[in-house]
């Protein structure tokens, strides 16, 4: 018989430990997670829409619309498929309590592809830090304004032509 101190072989029967299980568990997360990043449609990223921000939207009648009850002072990001390219928009209200429309773009950083972000009741442009006071979304287009989009309001919803999104396939379809 050996030294426990010296090395050699021991006789005595491997017990597993729990490290070994949580690393199984860890190898089989890790392969399910594989598994669903390669089932996602391509066209919806890796993760499909679980992070977008945008709810999507679908073209009826040569329109999209969005219940007026969904529009808040929180800015609310949409995207619609308009002649095979994802155009997003955003809705929010503005300090009287109007409903304002622009699309997630502005003519001088569209390319930059960053859109826009809230910071209070305000628009900035993840570029170049622009800031937009909800109460001038809509009302300017070109430089760093987002670009406005005209709506109507009918039977409580927010209903906006096609022909005012397909302007968003110019800056959304050429990123």
């Amino acid at each position: 018989m050996r030294h426990p101190h010296t090395t050699g072989y021991s006789t005595a029967k491997a017990i597993p430990h729990p490290f070994d299980r949580q690393m199984l568990a860890l190898i089989l997360t890790a392969l399910a997670l594989c598994c669903a990043l390669f089932a996602a449609p391509a066209h919806a990223g890796p993760f499909g829409n679980l992070f977008s921000k945008e709810t999507v939207l679908e073209v009826k009648d040569g329109a999209v619309s969005l219940p007026v009850s969904d529009v808040s002072a929180k800015a609310s990001f949409y995207k619609v498929k308009i002649d095979g390219t994802d155009v997003i928009f955003f809705a929010l209200l503005d300090s009287a309590g109007k409903v304002r429309v622009a699309l997630d773009v502005c003519d001088s950083c569209w390319q930059s592809g960053k859109g826009y972000k809230q910071q209070g009741d305000s628009m900035v442009c993840q570029n170049c830090g622009q800031a937009f006071h909800a109460d001038r979304i809509g009302l300017r287009k070109g430089g760093c304004n987002p670009h406005p989009v005209a709506y109507s309001l009918a039977d409580a919803a927010v209903v906006i032509p096609v022909t005012e999104l397909q302007a968003g396939v110019r800056y959304f379809g050429a990123r």
